[in-house]
């Protein structure tokens, strides 16, 4: 999932200045909106790991209790494999969530041997479809209402507006939605044909050379399409491509 990336904080310094302490709530929001349009896709047996690369409880433990309250059909599977066992920390214990029912990884778990950075995931079992958005039982028992669903609009996640950004440490840090939906707005343009080695760089969250545009924020395109954000500085563009989304 796309998180906060706390886990990254001694790998990546980049992680540590792109995180505020709005970050966790701002991220849970998010993954519970992918958990939403992703559970319709998944099967009766079907099995879901979910996964984050963060210490946040919100993001953690607290998304699994909700996921276990929205989603009565979700059943948390505890893992019982040793080696599992052997090189990870118990989860915390939440609402519904047992301390161990999920696992955490830290960069001392398993005696430090495989070294790493911080992990969690949960594991979960669907015993029933799910359809649509979430839906809670109404009070007194029985089935829940189901609303009728527009085919068309199903499964979608929508914004209202594009976020601009947000104030850090005194200046506006724009949002990835603010440079997709304007990059080609933007003074200060990297545009680089699709199997540019420069885009691959970039997608992968690595500093790009800007050596003919001036100090400042500027947007990367592809063939002219807007795909995320840079600032520059000294000929030299850091990385605002958000962590979620870089290929390996």
């Amino acid at each position: 999932m796309p998180c906060s990336g706390e886990g990254m904080f001694r790998k990546t310094p980049e992680a540590v200045s792109e995180w505020s302490p709005a970050s966790p709530a701002s991220c849970a929001e998010r993954q519970r909106a992918i958990l939403s349009a992703a559970l319709p896709c998944l099967k009766a047996g079907g099995v879901l790991i979910y996964s984050t690369c963060t210490y946040s409880p919100e993001e953690n433990e607290e998304t699994v209790s909700w996921l276990l309250r929205e989603y009565p059909a979700l059943t948390l599977v505890p893992v019982d494999y040793p080696t599992m066992l052997a090189y990870t920390d118990p989860g915390l214990a939440r609402d519904g969530v047992p301390a161990g029912a999920t696992r955490r990884h830290y960069p001392h778990s398993g005696g430090g041997i495989f070294g790493g950075e911080g992990q969690f995931f949960a594991l979960f079992r669907l015993s029933t479809p799910i359809g649509g958005s979430p839906r809670k039982q109404k009070k007194g028992g029985g089935e829940p209402k189901r609303q009728p669903v527009d085919k068309g609009t199903e499964n979608l996640i929508y914004a209202n507006g594009v976020t601009v950004g947000e104030i850090r440490s005194g200046r506006l840090v724009p949002h990835h939605a603010f440079f997709s939906a304007f990059g080609t707005e933007f003074q200060r343009k990297l545009d680089f044909p699709s199997d540019d080695p420069r885009l691959a760089a970039y997608l992968h969250g690595d500093v790009i050379p800007a050596p003919d545009l001036s100090d400042g924020w500027g947007a990367v395109l592809c063939e002219g399409v807007p795909v995320g954000g840079v600032h520059i500085t000294g000929a030299v563009a850091k990385n605002h491509y958000p962590k979620g989304l870089r290929r390996n």
